[in-house]
């Protein structure tokens, strides 16, 4: 999958994912979690009443089933290279444009190599190499190739597992009146270049539809060519060939083949991070373009090492490309309220380049130097007097060997949410399930553990009786207020706490 969100969208179509219940109807839910550089999780949760408790006004506690199904995630194009190795036999020799002289030979070797790159190791990527000219030739003997052979080949190299040769003559431009044709059908582009040259376009499709290309040329020079062409304006310019054949691209497909390359050469993999900021006010409306504008200032204090910059979470709050942005925004809004003398944490991913788990290493340290010298600048934005308090790391992957994998080891008395168990609560030993393997599922206390998690049962999940509710029904009362008194709480609240004794204070307000 391109994203963790278009794996979500598969997982989530109508009669994809099937759930029975003997009683009911089941609800099913699908999120992402713990996504990586090249992975993600999908939690799928089924949930259903009880059979036994459909009592009018019953708080009845839902069956919940959960499977967690692993998925790979490229959201990075490969990156493709494609050029000759030859010796100095033709008069100009650049990267991506071979002059070769007119030869009496039937084929040339252009020395093509290759390579391609992907974020992700460990993996096949399709490639595509497409040959086309501005000149067309066929002959009766040579049924199978005409003017271009390709050819793979069992080189180690993966950067010579395929080899090109192209013919090395030309059409005829202005053949003499019966003269003898060096072959029966040899046609050109109107309005092309005066020679004929190739062009190969190398193409890579990674598994999840991303796409890199290339493209390198090779163009053949005619006897005497420096007579044919020395009146012409720009000759004497080691570009001239290579500005008509930029001028005039070919219509005709040659030659094609397919092959592939396992990745792995250069790898890489994401550091997540955690920043504290002071003084943060974020209103509902705010939380896209604080978004963006934290990416790229932190792009922009890591330099060229940082590939890229994502925003998990804001305050433990994630999901924050919900279309239902105000939503977000005003559960982080009230966050704020509650921890108005703490920072705001706002979580982060890093994708940087690595050769090996020692330069992952050192570009951490580079990142945490500069994120904790106080150099990132959040001021003039409107979201407040921002600065930074502290910057710590989460989670490295390192590279071993063609594969990604996570050191990060969960540390004693944090919480996580009870899923599993019938109970609506966190606990904090380590019986936690095996797929929360990273610190995105816990927190540091049970209060913020129940309010990520569990913020419509929150007072269930702090194991309080009686949780604030609104006091409109003492008649008298012109001020709107909350109460927690257990002796004044009306019976029918009572009777549905699911519904009027759910929230922390701040949620009626």
């Amino acid at each position: 999958f391109a994203s963790a969100e278009d794996a979500v969208a598969c997982f989530d179509r109508p009669g994809l994912i099937v759930a029975e219940d003997d009683c009911q109807d089941v609800a099913i839910s699908v999120v992402h979690s713990n996504v990586k550089a090249c992975s993600a999780d999908i939690v799928i949760k089924a949930t259903a009443q009880r059979c036994h408790d459909q009592r009018p006004f019953a708080n009845p506690h839902p069956d919940i089933t959960t499977r967690t199904v692993t998925v790979q995630i490229d959201d990075n194009n490969p990156s493709v290279t494609i050029g000759f190795e030859r010796e100095n036999d033709a008069t100009h020799h650049a990267t991506k444009y071979l002059h070769l002289k007119q030869t009496k030979y039937d084929f040339e070797n252009i020395g093509l190599h290759y390579t391609v790159n992907d974020s992700c190791a460990g993996r096949d990527i399709k490639v595509d190499l497409t040959v086309s000219s501005n000149e067309f030739s066929f002959a009766n003997s040579k049924t199978d190739e005409n003017m271009v052979v390709l050819r793979k080949r069992k080189d180690k190299r993966q950067s010579h597992q395929l080899v090109a040769y192209v013919e090395p003559v030309h059409c005829e431009r202005k053949p003499m009146k019966g003269a003898i044709h060096s072959k029966p059908l040899c046609d050109f582009d109107l309005d092309t270049s005066p020679f004929r040259f190739y062009q190969f376009d190398l193409t890579a499709t990674d598994k999840a539809g991303n796409v890199g290309s290339d493209t390198m040329w090779a163009i053949i020079l005619h006897d005497g060519y420096s007579k044919m062409f020395s009146s012409f304006p720009g000759y004497s310019k080691s570009d001239f060939f290579v500005n008509m054949v930029d001028a005039t691209p070919p219509q005709n497909i040659i030659a094609s083949i397919e092959t592939s390359w396992l990745a792995g050469d250069t790898p890489t993999v994401w550091v997540t991070l955690s920043a504290f900021l002071n003084g943060l006010e974020l209103s509902p409306a705010q939380v896209e373009s604080f978004v963006a504008d934290f990416e790229s200032n932190v792009m922009a204090l890591l330099g060229d090492k940082a590939l890229k910059v994502i925003v998990d979470k804001i305050g433990g709050i994630d999901n924050l490309s919900n279309p239902q942005e105000g939503a977000i925004g005003r559960r982080i809004q009230r966050q704020q309220r509650r921890r108005v003398d703490q920072a705001t944490e706002v979580t982060f991913r890093v994708q940087v380049p690595s050769s090996g788990d020692d330069s992952t290493v050192e570009i951490v340290d580079e990142f945490s130097e500069r994120l904790n010298s106080g150099a990132l600048d959040l001021n003039g934005s409107g979201f407040g007097s921002v600065s930074m308090d502290s910057t710590q790391v989460l989670d490295i992957d390192t590279v071993a060997g063609n594969s990604v994998v996570h050191t990060q080891s969960i540390p004693s008395g944090v919480f996580y949410p009870s899923w599993s168990g019938d109970d609506i609560t966190c606990y904090n030993d380590t019986d936690y399930p095996a797929y929360m393997n990273s610190m995105e599922w816990f927190e540091d206390s049970l209060e913020h553990c129940c309010e990520r998690h569990y913020i419509e049962t929150y007072n269930q999940c702090m194991n309080e009786t009686t949780g604030w509710y609104p006091t409109w029904h003492q008649f008298g009362n012109h001020n709107a207020s909350c109460s927690n008194d257990k002796s004044i709480i009306p019976d029918y609240m009572n009777d549905l706490v699911s519904i009027w004794n759910r929230y922390v204070l701040h949620k009626l307000l």
